[in-house]
């Protein structure tokens, strides 16, 4: 990694390929000039890494102005991490265990904005259980009382996989309380936070297109100022990015609205960032 040798840069994207050496360079620079940081311009870093997150390391001595840090293809944690500056942090393709997201987010003490992709599938030996699910993430944030203002849960991937259990029972681990993320102004979650995979099959008897997602945000905006008094905006989407039905769409809105929370359909978002490109 040459990195080492371009004091003025400000952007980094390293496609890793999950080799085990590639920070290796990066790690005896950092060694040979301690007393000098070698990235101190850095300020946002993409890594796509197939291997463990602490890989990365050796950045946090390195750029300790760095603000912007996303790791892609995240598979397992060796030690801890230690990256104080970071404020934003983006996690996609994650495949980690509940302790082991705990342990990497408290090595971010200013985060503010966190983005968490699951895995379709693990990348490691072992079953789904082991991948971190909704309300595990959340549950690690309000452990570690970070204070985070904008938080993404995307779970659609899961919906490559055929149910590993009796239908009418929903997938544990399913969104059920964001109370202690009292900081939150923006929210964006799927439909699979809410939805186990049971539900999906459509010859179930206990199929509804529907489902309980909507009954939960329908619950939402009575309790909305309680449970997240500073949330401004709220940003979901069904499974396989379909639009929610208009009258359902309007009504939330409306719901959200009268609350002071801007209620946005993401599958609607994104088909007008795709016309507008």
């Amino acid at each position: 990694m040459k990195t080492s040798h371009t004091p003025n840069l400000r952007s980094l994207e390293y496609n890793v390929h999950g080799c085990s050496n590639a920070f290796k360079t990066l790690e005896e620079a950092v060694r040979t000039h301690f007393r000098v940081p070698l990235l101190p311009n850095l300020i946002d870093a993409y890594i796509e890494l197939n291997g463990p997150a602490d890989q990365v390391n050796s950045l946090a001595e390195a750029a300790p102005a760095l603000d912007s840090l996303w790791l892609s293809s995240v598979c397992g944690l060796q030690s801890g991490m230690q990256f104080n500056s970071v404020r934003v942090l983006i996690l996609t393709q994650v495949d980690l265990n509940p302790a082991e997201l705990k342990k990497l987010l408290s090595g971010f003490p200013g985060l503010k904005k966190f983005w968490f992709t699951s895995s379709y599938r693990p990348m490691r030996m072992g079953g789904t259980s082991q991948l971190c699910r909704p309300q595990e993430v959340v549950d690690a944030l309000c452990g570690l009382n970070l204070g985070v203002t904008e938080l993404t849960l995307h779970f659609n991937s899961w919906d490559c996989h055929e149910p590993s259990q009796d239908s009418d029972i929903p997938l544990p681990g399913l969104l059920t309380s964001i109370q202690g993320l009292d900081k939150l102004e923006d929210l964006d979650f799927d439909g699979m936070c809410f939805w186990g995979r049971g539900y999906f099959l459509h010859g179930s008897p206990t199929y509804d297109p529907n489902g309980p997602f909507y009954e939960d945000l329908e619950a939402l905006p009575e309790r909305v100022s309680e449970i997240l008094p500073e949330l401004r905006v709220l940003e979901c989407g069904l499974r396989h990015g379909k639009k929610m039905p208009q009258d359902k769409l309007r009504y939330l809105t409306e719901r959200f609205t009268a609350q002071g929370v801007k209620f946005q359909d993401s599958a609607n978002i994104h088909s007008s960032d795709d016309e507008d490109s």
